[in-house]
């Protein structure tokens, strides 16, 4: 069981995934994507979990938290 299935703090706000739809770089993240996305979304309905695809881009995760904090 993933810790991804279990719900999140409620300081976190937004987390945002960004990555190349085909770039070795961001194979981990498309691989974390299709095997974690549905669990998070099911343990955490109301959170926004925003996939961006941008071509090029290394993968790197936001975390959005109260008062408008974002860490890397």
């Amino acid at each position: 069981m993933s810790v991804f299935t279990k719900a999140l703090p409620q300081a976190v706000r937004e987390i945002r995934l960004i990555g190349c739809q085909t770039g070795q770089g961001s194979a981990g993240l498309r691989e974390f994507i299709s095997s974690n996305y549905l669990g998070i979304k099911n343990a955490n309905p109301n959170l926004p979990v925003l996939v961006r695809e941008a071509q090029g881009t290394p993968a790197r995760v936001f975390v959005r938290y109260g008062a408008s904090i974002t860490s890397v």
